[in-house]
């Protein structure tokens, strides 16, 4: 038992010796997917998001070809539905969310890798809010976590792709499917996120 602790301390010390911080920016696309209990099936349909992920996080190296990228970002989705005079609604959705992916380099060249990850992403929404505008009627705020049944927290796996400049710069594309059900009662809801990011590391 000794060993195992002693060998687990030397792995951990050396991950921490070639550990890089690094910090992301990323654009999102996200697909907010429903499934409304209709007779014995569902029918499916999906809110298209925008937004943007920022966020600070580190790098560790098992060896020159596997790594372990964890990180702490800010999440914000945007949606605004057809406009109907004179009616408009939009919905916002904020997160935090920790993703932990397991990924490989490939050497391209001296100074380019080709990255290949995967992993999951576990997310706590900060705020959800259907807004309804009207040119004569008060505007309308529904808090989802309070009056519509959301759950703050949901649980993707992610797939992602990208490459690697100077092991300095890094753009990657990735896909998150969230696992968890996003509402309660007996339709289903999933986030489906398309993301590109551009990430900086700092020298270890």
């Amino acid at each position: 038992m000794k060993k195992l602790l002693f060998a687990a301390a030397m792995v951990f010390c050396c991950m921490t010796a070639s550990a890089q911080l690094f910090v992301t920016a990323a654009y999102c696309n996200e697909q907010v997917l429903t499934y409304e209990k209709n007779g014995d099936s569902f029918d499916k349909y999906s809110q298209p998001f925008n937004g943007f992920q920022i966020g600070v996080g580190y790098n560790f190296n098992f060896s020159s070809r596997l790594y372990l990228e964890t990180s702490l970002r800010y999440e914000y989705d945007y949606y605004q539905s057809g406009m109907v005079y004179p009616y408009k609604s939009y919905e916002y959705e904020s997160y935090v969310t920790l993703p932990v992916h397991f990924g490989i380099r490939i050497e391209l060249s001296n100074e380019i890798n080709l990255l290949l990850g995967i992993g999951p992403q576990f997310s706590c929404g900060i705020s959800s809010y259907d807004v309804t505008e009207t040119a004569t009627i008060k505007t309308t705020k529904t808090d989802n976590y309070g009056e519509g049944g959301y759950s703050r927290f949901d649980m993707s796996m992610g797939l992602r792709i990208g490459v690697e400049l100077c092991e300095r710069f890094r753009l990657t594309t990735g896909w998150e499917y969230g696992i968890l059900d996003r509402i309660e009662g007996v339709n289903r809801e999933h986030s489906s996120i398309v993301n590109t990011s551009l990430t900086y590391l700092f020298n270890i």
